[in-house]
């Protein structure tokens, strides 16, 4: 699931041809936002650089949150959830070091239900 869209501050062919990317009906490209663009996961990580599938200067003051339907918030696993909501990747990986012996969906679960009783968690949901 892609967290933001906005509208690209080239033609849509160009972005498409540059990017492999489809606009949708509205003209904006979905993915995460970065300085000024969307830009898609990362295709490749090492110690020296990152390589994402894709990236895209957008106008940002088109930039909008995708809001999920409850067919789709209900298909995310609960690692996804919690990086919806702000958690990084190397924060759920060290929540998970807290508790080595736990289930990690247990200990995803747990942090999200704790979230859950916020009443800011509804907004960023």
């Amino acid at each position: 699931m892609k967290i933001f869209k906005a509208k690209p501050t080239e033609n849509k062919k160009m972005v498409e041809e540059l990017t492999g990317q489809k606009l949708d009906s509205e003209g904006y490209i979905h993915g995460y936002y970065v300085d000024g663009c969307i830009v898609g996961d990362f295709v490749e990580v090492t110690d020296e650089y990152a390589a994402l599938e894709f990236w895209c200067e957008v106008d940002p003051d088109t930039l909008q949150v995708v809001k999920l339907s409850t067919n789709e918030w209900n298909q995310l696993t609960t690692r996804q959830k919690l990086i919806r909501a702000g958690y990084s990747e190397k924060q759920l990986d060290e929540m998970l070091k807290e508790y080595p012996d736990d289930d990690p969906e247990e200990v995803f679960e747990n942090e999200l239900s704790e979230m859950a009783s916020n009443a800011e968690w509804e907004e960023q949901q």
